[in-house]
């Protein structure tokens, strides 16, 4: 049964612009996401992110409000389907949705297709890399700075300093004692040294 509704509501209404996220359920099949892109009291425009054969009788519910309509499918082109409420709820439940609705966007500002909605979503995503390289590349150069500081803060010891230092303790029991528990590994024996002795 068709929602009555008087020709002066339904002027007085209009077309209202909208960007709802909904469910549509067709009896044995998956459920569809979809746009709900406009709305008026007697129906509304879908439109979903690819072409969707939809059953002439379907059921439509709002994300995040639980609302749901009972539709029939009035036309479909592309990706865009106008539905048409069937049941008498649907002028409330159109009245609720835009009321739900604190702010709707100015047509001028949604994107006009799913694929412009993906397209400023990975536009963002890119200008989020783009900041996480920056803050990349200032971090090592701040690495490198603070790395050419303690570089000039270490004193240098000559090479003559540490040599002196090495014949000093070479010169120390301990240090005699464990060269002379050293013993070098004996050398190979190639084939050529054992005919040589032969």
């Amino acid at each position: 049964m068709k929602a009555p509704m008087n020709n002066a509501d339904r002027r007085a209404f209009g077309r209202r612009p909208t960007y709802q996220h909904a469910v549509v359920l067709m009896t044995g099949r998956a459920p569809v996401r979809c746009i709900v892109r406009d709305i008026s009291l007697t129906g509304a425009m879908l439109e979903f992110s690819d072409s969707v054969a939809l059953s002439s009788r379907i059921q439509v519910r709002w994300e995040g409000s639980g609302l749901k309509a009972d539709c029939e499918v009035r036309h479909q082109h592309g990706t865009k389907a106008g539905i048409q409420f069937t049941c008498a709820t649907g002028p409330r439940i159109a009245k609720e949705i835009l009321e739900a609705t604190t702010v709707v966007p100015k047509t001028s500002e949604l994107p006009s297709t799913p694929a412009e909605a993906i397209s400023s979503i990975v536009e963002n995503q890119a200008q989020v890399h783009i900041a996480v390289q920056t803050r990349s590349t200032e971090t090592t150069g701040m690495v490198h700075q603070m790395r050419a500081h303690l570089q000039s803060q270490v004193v240098e010891v000559p090479v003559a300093t540490q040599v002196k230092k090495f014949k000093s303790l070479r010169d120390t029991p301990t240090f005699s004692r464990i060269s002379d528990r050293i013993e070098p590994p004996p050398l190979p024996q190639s084939d050529t040294n054992k005919t040589l002795r032969g």
